[in-house]
Protein backbone atom coordinates (compact mmCIF):
# COMPACT_ATOMS: atom_id res chain seq x y z
CA UNK A 1 0.00 0.00 0.00
CA UNK A 2 0.95 3.59 -0.66
CA UNK A 3 2.17 6.05 2.19
CA UNK A 4 -1.32 7.76 3.47
CA UNK A 5 -0.76 11.46 2.79
CA UNK A 6 -4.61 11.99 3.82
CA UNK A 7 -6.98 11.07 6.14
CA UNK A 8 -10.91 11.58 5.77
CA UNK A 9 -12.76 11.15 9.09
CA UNK A 10 -16.16 10.58 9.31
CA UNK A 11 -17.68 12.64 12.05
CA UNK A 12 -20.90 11.25 14.20
CA UNK A 13 -20.05 7.85 15.78
CA UNK A 14 -16.51 7.87 14.37
CA UNK A 15 -15.02 10.95 16.23
CA UNK A 16 -17.72 11.30 19.27
CA UNK A 17 -19.25 9.31 21.95
CA UNK A 18 -22.60 7.93 21.27
CA UNK A 19 -23.77 6.09 24.03
CA UNK A 20 -23.40 9.43 26.28
CA UNK A 21 -26.32 11.05 24.25
CA UNK A 22 -28.22 8.48 23.17
CA UNK A 23 -30.92 8.19 25.86
CA UNK A 24 -31.40 11.92 25.70
CA UNK A 25 -31.33 12.14 22.16
CA UNK A 26 -33.75 9.04 21.62
CA UNK A 27 -36.19 10.42 24.20
CA UNK A 28 -35.82 14.43 23.18
CA UNK A 29 -36.63 13.07 19.29
CA UNK A 30 -40.03 11.34 20.44
CA UNK A 31 -41.09 14.44 22.19
CA UNK A 32 -40.64 16.20 19.59
CA UNK A 33 -41.89 14.01 16.71
CA UNK A 34 -44.85 13.45 19.26
CA UNK A 35 -45.19 17.07 18.94
CA UNK A 36 -45.52 17.40 15.23
CA UNK A 37 -47.77 14.31 14.67
CA UNK A 38 -50.50 15.98 17.03
CA UNK A 39 -50.48 19.04 14.71
CA UNK A 40 -51.32 17.30 11.34
CA UNK A 41 -54.36 18.02 9.48
CA UNK A 42 -57.21 15.89 10.74
CA UNK A 43 -57.66 14.68 6.69
CA UNK A 44 -54.87 12.27 7.39
CA UNK A 45 -56.66 10.02 10.14
CA UNK A 46 -58.15 6.90 8.71
CA UNK A 47 -61.55 5.73 9.63
CA UNK A 48 -61.63 8.57 12.44
CA UNK A 49 -58.43 7.72 14.62
CA UNK A 50 -57.40 9.90 16.63
CA UNK A 51 -53.74 11.73 16.07
CA UNK A 52 -53.12 10.72 19.99
CA UNK A 53 -49.16 11.85 21.35
CA UNK A 54 -46.76 9.31 20.81
CA UNK A 55 -46.19 7.38 24.03
CA UNK A 56 -42.78 6.02 25.53
CA UNK A 57 -44.38 2.87 25.31
CA UNK A 58 -45.47 3.01 21.62
CA UNK A 59 -42.04 4.62 20.68
CA UNK A 60 -40.49 1.60 22.15
CA UNK A 61 -42.27 -0.92 20.65
CA UNK A 62 -41.27 0.84 17.12
CA UNK A 63 -37.55 0.78 18.22
CA UNK A 64 -37.75 -2.76 18.98
CA UNK A 65 -39.50 -3.90 15.65
CA UNK A 66 -36.89 -1.41 14.01
CA UNK A 67 -34.00 -3.14 15.48
CA UNK A 68 -35.00 -6.58 14.92
CA UNK A 69 -35.20 -6.02 10.76
CA UNK A 70 -31.60 -4.19 10.69
CA UNK A 71 -29.50 -4.70 9.14
CA UNK A 72 -32.00 -6.69 6.31
CA UNK A 73 -33.69 -3.41 5.74
CA UNK A 74 -32.14 0.22 4.74
CA UNK A 75 -32.44 3.57 5.67
CA UNK A 76 -34.00 5.29 2.99
CA UNK A 77 -33.92 9.25 3.38
CA UNK A 78 -35.39 9.07 -0.95
CA UNK A 79 -36.13 5.74 -2.41
CA UNK A 80 -33.27 3.78 -2.25
CA UNK A 81 -31.35 2.53 1.57
CA UNK A 82 -28.33 3.59 2.11
CA UNK A 83 -27.51 2.08 5.36
CA UNK A 84 -28.74 -0.37 8.14
CA UNK A 85 -32.09 0.93 9.77
CA UNK A 86 -30.14 1.12 13.32
CA UNK A 87 -26.60 1.52 12.99
CA UNK A 88 -26.65 4.83 14.92
CA UNK A 89 -29.55 6.91 16.74
CA UNK A 90 -29.92 9.41 14.12
CA UNK A 91 -30.46 6.62 11.31
CA UNK A 92 -32.67 4.36 14.52
CA UNK A 93 -34.93 7.56 15.13
CA UNK A 94 -36.21 8.64 11.78
CA UNK A 95 -36.68 4.92 10.93
CA UNK A 96 -38.70 4.30 14.22
CA UNK A 97 -40.34 7.65 13.44
CA UNK A 98 -41.51 6.24 10.04
CA UNK A 99 -42.55 3.16 11.05
CA UNK A 100 -45.00 5.15 13.52
CA UNK A 101 -46.42 6.81 10.75
CA UNK A 102 -47.01 3.61 8.63
CA UNK A 103 -48.18 1.59 11.61
CA UNK A 104 -50.98 4.75 12.46
CA UNK A 105 -51.61 5.51 8.30
CA UNK A 106 -50.67 9.24 8.96
CA UNK A 107 -48.25 11.47 7.17
CA UNK A 108 -44.74 11.89 7.97
CA UNK A 109 -43.74 14.94 9.42
CA UNK A 110 -40.55 16.82 8.24
CA UNK A 111 -37.70 14.37 10.01
CA UNK A 112 -35.15 16.52 8.58
CA UNK A 113 -36.39 19.59 11.38
CA UNK A 114 -36.88 16.91 13.47
CA UNK A 115 -33.30 15.90 13.68
CA UNK A 116 -31.66 19.19 13.39
CA UNK A 117 -33.89 20.53 16.38
CA UNK A 118 -33.18 17.59 18.70
CA UNK A 119 -29.49 17.22 17.23
CA UNK A 120 -27.48 20.34 18.94
CA UNK A 121 -29.54 19.98 21.95
CA UNK A 122 -27.92 16.67 22.70
CA UNK A 123 -24.64 17.10 21.34
CA UNK A 124 -22.26 14.07 21.52
CA UNK A 125 -18.75 14.86 22.67
CA UNK A 126 -16.23 13.83 21.33
CA UNK A 127 -14.09 10.53 21.37
CA UNK A 128 -11.70 11.10 24.66
CA UNK A 129 -8.64 10.48 22.37
CA UNK A 130 -9.81 12.36 19.49
CA UNK A 131 -7.63 15.31 20.65
CA UNK A 132 -4.19 13.36 20.81
CA UNK A 133 -5.07 11.52 17.40
CA UNK A 134 -5.54 14.30 15.84
CA UNK A 135 -2.22 15.90 16.62
CA UNK A 136 -0.48 12.76 16.29
CA UNK A 137 -1.14 12.23 12.84
CA UNK A 138 -0.71 16.15 11.46
CA UNK A 139 2.77 15.84 13.65
CA UNK A 140 3.62 13.40 10.54
CA UNK A 141 2.26 15.69 8.06
CA UNK A 142 -1.03 13.86 7.00
CA UNK A 143 -3.19 16.11 5.98
CA UNK A 144 -6.86 15.87 8.04
CA UNK A 145 -10.47 16.44 6.61
CA UNK A 146 -13.75 15.64 7.41
CA UNK A 147 -16.39 14.74 5.46
CA UNK A 148 -19.44 14.11 7.25
CA UNK A 149 -23.20 14.43 6.49
CA UNK A 150 -23.66 16.98 9.57
CA UNK A 151 -23.08 20.39 8.49
CA UNK A 152 -20.19 22.03 7.57
CA UNK A 153 -20.66 24.76 10.27
CA UNK A 154 -21.36 23.05 12.93
CA UNK A 155 -18.52 20.38 12.28
CA UNK A 156 -16.29 23.47 12.00
CA UNK A 157 -17.57 25.31 14.85
CA UNK A 158 -16.70 21.54 16.66
CA UNK A 159 -13.39 21.86 16.02
CA UNK A 160 -12.34 25.50 16.58
CA UNK A 161 -13.78 24.48 20.06
CA UNK A 162 -11.53 21.68 20.38
CA UNK A 163 -8.12 22.71 18.78
CA UNK A 164 -8.15 26.56 20.37
CA UNK A 165 -5.37 25.40 22.13
CA UNK A 166 -3.19 23.98 19.13
CA UNK A 167 -3.35 26.54 16.08
CA UNK A 168 -0.62 24.01 14.45
CA UNK A 169 -2.63 21.19 14.49
CA UNK A 170 -5.81 22.92 13.42
CA UNK A 171 -4.71 24.95 10.42
CA UNK A 172 -4.08 21.02 9.27
CA UNK A 173 -7.61 20.02 9.33
CA UNK A 174 -10.29 20.82 6.80
CA UNK A 175 -13.90 19.97 6.40
CA UNK A 176 -16.12 19.35 3.52
CA UNK A 177 -19.27 18.58 5.43
CA UNK A 178 -23.16 17.92 4.23
CA UNK A 179 -21.61 15.05 2.45
CA UNK A 180 -24.77 13.00 1.38
CA UNK A 181 -23.36 10.15 2.22
CA UNK A 182 -26.77 8.49 1.99
CA UNK A 183 -28.13 9.98 -1.58
CA UNK A 184 -27.38 7.30 -4.16
CA UNK A 185 -27.05 9.56 -7.04
CA UNK A 186 -24.89 10.27 -10.25
CA UNK A 187 -22.75 13.65 -9.73
CA UNK A 188 -24.01 16.79 -10.77
CA UNK A 189 -23.21 18.61 -14.07
CA UNK A 190 -23.72 21.77 -16.02
CA UNK A 191 -21.90 23.83 -13.62
CA UNK A 192 -18.80 25.54 -12.77
CA UNK A 193 -18.39 22.68 -10.05
CA UNK A 194 -18.15 19.93 -12.56
CA UNK A 195 -16.08 16.72 -11.81
CA UNK A 196 -12.97 16.91 -14.05
CA UNK A 197 -13.01 14.89 -16.73
CA UNK A 198 -10.84 12.18 -15.27
CA UNK A 199 -12.30 11.81 -11.62
CA UNK A 200 -15.91 11.64 -13.55
CA UNK A 201 -14.42 8.51 -15.37
CA UNK A 202 -13.46 7.05 -12.40
CA UNK A 203 -16.53 7.42 -10.81
CA UNK A 204 -18.00 5.60 -13.95
CA UNK A 205 -15.90 2.11 -13.40
CA UNK A 206 -17.79 2.33 -10.00
CA UNK A 207 -20.57 -1.02 -9.75
CA UNK A 208 -24.16 0.42 -8.95
CA UNK A 209 -24.02 -2.02 -5.82
CA UNK A 210 -22.29 -5.17 -4.08
CA UNK A 211 -23.81 -8.10 -2.53
CA UNK A 212 -23.86 -8.33 1.48
CA UNK A 213 -25.32 -12.15 1.50
CA UNK A 214 -25.10 -14.23 3.07
CA UNK A 215 -26.71 -11.53 5.67
CA UNK A 216 -29.01 -10.18 4.54
CA UNK A 217 -30.94 -9.87 0.61
CA UNK A 218 -30.82 -5.88 -0.38
CA UNK A 219 -28.02 -5.03 -2.39
CA UNK A 220 -25.27 -2.30 -0.85
CA UNK A 221 -25.55 0.56 -3.67
CA UNK A 222 -22.22 2.14 -4.27
CA UNK A 223 -22.76 4.93 -6.46
CA UNK A 224 -22.74 7.62 -4.04
CA UNK A 225 -22.45 10.82 -6.36
CA UNK A 226 -22.76 13.89 -3.72
CA UNK A 227 -20.32 11.65 -1.20
CA UNK A 228 -18.14 11.24 -4.09
CA UNK A 229 -17.84 15.15 -5.01
CA UNK A 230 -17.05 15.67 -1.35
CA UNK A 231 -14.37 13.19 -1.62
CA UNK A 232 -13.06 14.68 -4.62
CA UNK A 233 -13.36 18.26 -3.02
CA UNK A 234 -11.58 17.03 0.30
CA UNK A 235 -8.42 16.02 -2.21
CA UNK A 236 -8.62 18.60 -4.47
CA UNK A 237 -9.51 16.84 -7.24
CA UNK A 238 -6.60 15.11 -7.50
CA UNK A 239 -6.97 11.73 -8.91
CA UNK A 240 -3.43 10.20 -7.52
CA UNK A 241 -4.31 10.88 -4.03
CA UNK A 242 -6.77 8.63 -3.79
CA UNK A 243 -4.75 5.70 -3.26
CA UNK A 244 -2.77 7.99 -0.82
CA UNK A 245 -6.01 8.12 1.19
CA UNK A 246 -7.54 6.19 4.43
CA UNK A 247 -11.08 7.24 5.20
CA UNK A 248 -12.41 6.16 8.74
CA UNK A 249 -15.74 5.67 9.59
CA UNK A 250 -17.80 3.76 12.09
CA UNK A 251 -20.83 2.26 9.31
CA UNK A 252 -19.50 -0.14 6.43
CA UNK A 253 -22.41 1.02 4.16
CA UNK A 254 -22.51 4.78 4.70
CA UNK A 255 -18.42 5.49 4.88
CA UNK A 256 -16.65 3.02 3.73
CA UNK A 257 -18.37 1.05 0.76
CA UNK A 258 -17.75 3.73 -1.87
CA UNK A 259 -14.36 4.88 -0.82
CA UNK A 260 -13.20 0.74 -0.63
CA UNK A 261 -14.37 1.21 -4.62
CA UNK A 262 -12.19 3.27 -5.24
CA UNK A 263 -9.08 2.27 -3.94
CA UNK A 264 -8.69 4.14 -0.58
CA UNK A 265 -7.42 2.57 2.27
CA UNK A 266 -9.92 2.15 5.01
CA UNK A 267 -10.29 2.18 8.80
CA UNK A 268 -13.24 1.09 10.56
CA UNK A 269 -14.50 2.50 14.43
CA UNK A 270 -16.44 -0.35 15.85
CA UNK A 271 -19.98 1.08 17.21
CA UNK A 272 -20.85 0.10 20.81
CA UNK A 273 -24.18 -0.56 22.22
CA UNK A 274 -27.30 -0.31 21.57
CA UNK A 275 -25.67 -0.10 18.34
CA UNK A 276 -22.71 -2.72 17.77
CA UNK A 277 -21.02 -3.33 14.61
CA UNK A 278 -22.11 -5.87 12.76
CA UNK A 279 -20.77 -9.21 11.62
CA UNK A 280 -21.09 -8.77 8.32
CA UNK A 281 -19.23 -4.99 8.71
CA UNK A 282 -16.26 -6.98 10.23
CA UNK A 283 -16.32 -9.40 7.45
CA UNK A 284 -15.85 -6.87 4.63
CA UNK A 285 -12.80 -5.22 6.55
CA UNK A 286 -11.51 -9.24 6.32
CA UNK A 287 -12.05 -9.29 2.94
CA UNK A 288 -10.52 -6.07 2.16
CA UNK A 289 -7.35 -7.46 3.29
CA UNK A 290 -4.16 -4.94 3.86
CA UNK A 291 -6.55 -2.23 2.04
CA UNK A 292 -8.33 -2.16 5.74
CA UNK A 293 -8.29 -2.07 9.55
CA UNK A 294 -10.18 -2.06 12.36
CA UNK A 295 -10.05 -1.12 15.64
CA UNK A 296 -12.56 0.24 19.12
CA UNK A 297 -11.40 3.69 19.04
CA UNK A 298 -9.06 6.00 17.22
CA UNK A 299 -5.81 5.14 18.77
CA UNK A 300 -5.96 1.70 16.67
CA UNK A 301 -5.85 3.86 13.53
CA UNK A 302 -2.23 4.76 14.51
CA UNK A 303 -0.25 1.51 14.18
CA UNK A 304 -1.56 1.96 10.33
CA UNK A 305 0.53 5.21 9.98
Amino acid sequence: MKPIKHIIFDFDGTCTQIPVVYEAFSEAYRENFSTQVQKLDPAYQVSGADLCAVTKEEWAAAEDAVRSRSPAEGWSVGTTPSAPIASDPYIFADETAKLICRQRKIKLPATVALHSDVYKKASAPWRNETLQVLKTITDKGIKIHFVSNSSSEYVTGRLDKLLEGDPNTRANVDVFSDAGKFLIKEPDWGTEGDLPGDLRERFDEVPVSESACPYFARPTYLRRGRYYEALCRALGNDLSAFEKTLVCGDVWELDLSLPCQLGMQLHLIHREAPFDTYPYEFGRIRQCGAQAGHSKDLTGLLARL
